[in-house]
């Protein structure tokens, strides 16, 4: 067996961790490294690392000042001892099986990346969705042979990885950044070889009201333009734009468009943001509306695209506050028939 590192930033989530380190301790390959990386946590969180470190000595703990999430990964990279590596947010749980599956697929293989579906949960637990990768089963894969793999779901933490992929200085993840995940994995996947899919839902990763993805603050979300700049810049300097112009517009289109766009339509219509990011996907990509990908999104997201396009912010606000009003209704007359 060989030496696989986890690495779990942990930062004020004492409510969680115990969960996310019992489900790595009660992991079934059992040769782990586990590095939990507390960034600076004021509410007993590091504490409580300290109290699993002594009854487990698979754990290390790194307490550190406040650096933000991807420091934290960065660091955890740097102290690795493990051949392959992991990372877990400490808000999160896994499957006690998640990083068996991924190794023994990654060997089957040959691969240096493995990939799992994951379940997205309730801040209490409760699964909600299914988090699903659209790749080939069985078969090593890569970005030459598989373009659309850009488009799957950019985390870093339904992975387990080579740790020499993050011997690269281009692969590090950027401290006190949001969608650092976005800006490094779509990087890894051109250095990557072979990358095998396990089609299970090994992972699960809890919605909070705190987290980044539901953080208030939006004007921060300008910093998916900034994210997607990096990228750009990276794909041009390895000479790997025109091969992968089409997915990387997609990318574009998704992240630093429709996504954000429709997610401060039903907050305000006319946040300045709106026009960031209209503005932009039409200078960096002014063909964008001819996309081949466009095609391959549901009806219902087409035909919001298509109101977008033609600026009818107003409408789809309407159409967002009358699905949440029905939505209201069909909660109260459930609640009402039980009752």
């Amino acid at each position: 067996m060989e030496l696989i590192t986890v690495v779990v930033p942990v930062y004020n989530v004492f409510p969680f961790l115990e969960t996310c380190i019992l489900s790595l301790c009660h992991q079934s390959y059992q040769k782990l490294e586990i590095l939990l990386i507390d960034d600076g946590s004021t509410d007993g969180s590091g504490a409580l690392c300290d109290d699993y470190a002594r009854k487990d000595d698979r754990i290390r703990v790194i307490h550190q000042e406040n650096r933000g999430l991807g420091a934290a990964r960065n660091e955890g990279i740097r102290r690795a001892n493990g051949v392959y590596i992991a990372f877990v947010d400490s808000d999160d749980w896994v499957s006690p099986t998640m990083i068996q599956e991924l190794y023994q697929a990654l060997k089957e293989q040959g691969a240096q990346l493995a990939v799992c579906d994951a379940y997205v949960t309730s801040e209490q637990g409760r699964v909600q969705k299914k988090m699903q990768n659209s790749l080939p089963v069985g078969m090593a894969i890569q970005l030459t042979s598989l373009p659309r793999l850009l488009l799957q779901p950019h985390v870093a933490w339904n992975k387990l990885y080579q740790k020499d992929l993050f011997d690269d200085p281009d692969i590090q993840y950027p401290a006190r950044a949001w969608y650092e995940d976005f800006q490094v994995t779509t990087k890894l996947y051109t250095k990557t070889e072979r990358i095998v899919f396990v089609d299970r839902p090994l992972y699960y990763y809890r919605l909070r009201e705190g987290s980044i993805q539901n953080n208030g603050n939006l004007m921060r979300k300008r910093e998916k333009i900034e994210a997607m700049e990096d990228i750009l810049h990276y794909y041009q300097k390895y000479h790997l734009f025109s091969q992968y112009q089409k997915e990387l517009e997609f990318l574009a289109i998704l992240n630093v468009y429709y996504t954000p766009i429709m997610e401060l339509i039903r907050i305000d219509p006319k946040h300045p943001l709106i026009s960031d990011f209209s503005h932009y996907i039409k200078k960096r990509f002014p063909h964008y509306a001819d996309n081949p990908y466009i095609k391959t999104l549901h009806w219902k997201k087409r035909l919001m695209f298509q109101l977008l396009q033609h600026g009818h912010l107003s409408f789809i606000r309407a159409l967002f506050w009358g699905k949440q009003r029905y939505s209201r209704f069909l909660k109260a007359r459930k609640t009402s028939f039980i009752q």
